[in-house]
């Protein structure tokens, strides 16, 4: 993964190879060692797969790009707004802001970027707790009950929120609780009732204690909107 980058941009990597590698980009800006508990492998793992993703902006034109922007944006903005290392979310915000300055394919880049680069200073427990969603009402981003058509950030940032009730540190249970009963009162009902079944799903006999402690804090939380 490490070697990636000097061969993306010396020019040595076909676009037909383009799918095995940003499948393998969105697998690595996901990968934990959490079994082992080996932090700093993981965070090493997604850091690189952020220089990759940024390699890819510089190498590549917009139009080769374009069918895998969706999945590496969504990927980006989940490591720069949640990953335990700030090194990680600063280096997906970069990667993420390279793309938008380059490409000027991401969906609404300029907006993400704002919110992506102040959690990468920021602390993952705040990132939890102050999800936004930008209010772009011309285009119809702006979340809200009535609106049946959600971004597909959106949906991966609910995803890594509700991943976050698993989290083996209280304070981001907590947070990640809080988060998501703050969104989901901006959701359409839908969605709200599928965030709602994956909740008391996270109360099963095979899922660890913390589960069940942050399933609880959720419930607490999205009983309040």
């Amino acid at each position: 993964m490490s070697n990636m980058p000097n061969i993306s941009r010396r020019g040595l990597l076909l676009p037909t190879r383009l799918p095995d590698v940003v499948s393998a980009v969105i697998k690595a800006l996901d990968y934990d060692d959490v079994r082992a508990h080996n932090f700093a492998v993981g965070g090493s793992v997604r850091d690189a797969a952020c220089y990759v993703a940024w390699s890819l902006a510089r190498a590549f034109d917009a139009v080769v790009l374009c069918p895998y922007v969706q999945r590496i944006a969504s990927a980006l903005v989940c490591v720069a707004v949640f990953d335990r290392e700030i090194n990680c979310r600063r280096a997906a915000s970069a990667a993420f802001q390279e793309h938008v300055g380059r490409q000027g394919t991401f969906p609404h880049g300029i907006d993400i970027v704002t919110v992506a680069d102040y959690f990468a200073l920021g602390s993952r427990n705040n990132a939890f707790l102050n999800i936004r969603i930008a209010q772009i009402s011309e285009d119809g981003y702006y979340i809200n009950v009535q609106c049946k058509k959600v971004p597909g950030e959106i949906e991966e940032v609910v995803e890594e929120l509700i991943a976050g009730l698993r989290d083996t540190d209280t304070r981001v249970r907590y947070s990640a609780a809080k988060g998501l009963g703050r969104l989901s009162a901006r959701l359409p009902k839908e969605m709200a009732d599928e965030i709602l079944a994956f909740v008391l799903e996270l109360f099963s006999p095979g899922e660890p204690d913390g589960a069940w402690h942050g399933a609880s804090f959720a419930l607490a939380e999205l009983g309040k909107f």
